[in-house]
């Protein structure tokens, strides 16, 4: 019994870790796409005055139905793993119920019968242990995704501070004039993304106030 039962648990440690290599990259994709839907979101409430003034509402509403449809789709996918390895733990634990009733009626003249009792016993309380075992322990594996990502963030290079030593250098009274001038800038928020800003020319005089507005009225 022992010997069988450790069969049986190897066999269910390999179809989880063949389940858990699809749904590792799976649960990423879906982390991935849950992050521009809330963001979204949180720019929308917070620069609503703005779209509508600018009367930008259905760009937006485009934007978030994209991203809807994408989440949408992955959450799907990563729910028919979760099922599909379900179902594979069932047939897994059901082969091998077949497997002893067949096993035990060949040889029901040479045990006894309370030791087949015994094995259709214990038999029926695998489902309730196994089972439980693979589904938290993959669980616990791809809830560590988000501990991955916080380690990810954790590497993320800063912005600089907002007092740095060199300014002690400067003069008491610096800036006398408070002139900008923007020649050809361009500006990007991480260096793996396209441009925001393309080839800005801007000229700020001393005295003059100058608003910038994101494209949500939140920036």
């Amino acid at each position: 019994k022992e010997m069988v039962y450790d069969k049986r648990e190897r066999r269910g440690i390999y179809l989880m870790k063949f389940y858990l290599k699809g749904c590792r990259q799976v649960t990423r994709l879906e982390s991935e796409s849950r992050t521009p839907l809330i963001n979204l979101i949180n720019e929308v409430s917070s620069g609503c005055d703005t779209i509508r003034a600018f009367n930008t509402q259905q760009s937006f509403i485009d934007s978030y139905y994209a991203y809807q449809d994408t989440f949408l789709k992955t959450n799907l996918f990563l729910n028919g793993v979760n099922l599909w390895f379900g179902l594979m733990v069932d047939l897994l634990i059901f082969s091998f119920k077949v497997s002893l009733i067949i096993l035990t009626l060949y040889l029901r003249h040479y045990l006894p019968s309370e030791v087949i009792g015994l094995l259709l016993a214990y038999s029926i309380q695998i489902q309730n242990s196994l089972q439980p075992f693979l589904q938290c322990f993959s669980t616990f594996e791809n809830a560590m995704l988000a501990f991955q990502r916080c380690i990810a963030y954790t590497r993320v290079i800063s912005e600089r501070p907002y007092k740095m030593e060199k300014d002690n250098e400067l003069h008491v009274h610096w800036p006398l004039k408070g002139k900008i001038d923007f020649n050809m800038f361009s500006m990007r928020y991480r260096p793996t993304l396209d441009n925001v800003l393309h080839g800005v020319d801007m000229h700020i005089h001393p005295g003059e106030k100058i608003g910038i507005c994101g494209r949500t009225g939140s920036g």
